[in-house]
């Protein structure tokens, strides 16, 4: 025990053996915020909830049921009602 104790923890009078030196923290290049991955992310997930919400709280008529989908998508009252959705729904 007394071996494993003094290789870690070293009397004052035991000989200094090489120099101590602490390294600095890495050096990479510096940081540079990519903004444009900030704002299309955030468009994205904006038109995906708004899409979404309109499905959700657009409450669908009838003859709706009919449409293909993408045009369902993009049809304004559905937008309409996901817009308030996706700004409403952040809580």
């Amino acid at each position: 025990m007394d071996r494993f104790f003094s290789r870690f923890h070293p009397r004052p009078d035991d000989p200094v053996v090489g120099a101590s030196f602490v390294p600095g923290p890495p050096q990479g290049p510096p940081y540079h915020p990519r903004w444009w991955l900030h704002i299309l992310l955030f468009t994205l997930t904006l038109i995906s909830t708004t899409m979404i919400g309109g499905l959700f709280w657009g409450n669908l008529p009838a003859e709706m049921v009919e449409i293909p989908f993408l045009q369902l998508l993009l049809d304004p009252r559905l937008l309409t009602a996901g817009l308030w959705f996706a700004l409403l729904s952040v809580q």
